[in-house]
């Protein structure tokens, strides 16, 4: 059986799939890793809400034109889940 780089996110994988216990680079290298994807997450989550409420006022102000695009956009993603 071919062995593996310790000290990665693969290797903790690897451990994982294999039922070993990660040593401690490898659970470090994990641990690296979920702190860096909670902080993308968070600036993701923060941008999703400002670009909602930037619709949402949007919304209020030019009701008819945005209803308008809303309809155009809700036609084009049925054809395209159709085709």
């Amino acid at each position: 059986m071919r062995d593996f780089k310790h000290g990665t996110r693969a290797g903790f994988q690897t451990h994982y799939r294999r039922g070993d216990t990660p040593c401690d680079e490898c659970r470090q290298a994990d641990r690296d890793y979920q702190a860096l994807h909670r902080k993308r997450s968070q600036k993701y989550r923060i941008r999703n809400r400002a670009r909602s409420r930037a619709l949402q006022r949007l919304a209020r102000r030019y009701p008819v034109e945005f209803r308008s695009l809303l309809i155009e956009e809700l036609k084009a993603a049925r054809f395209e889940a159709a085709s």
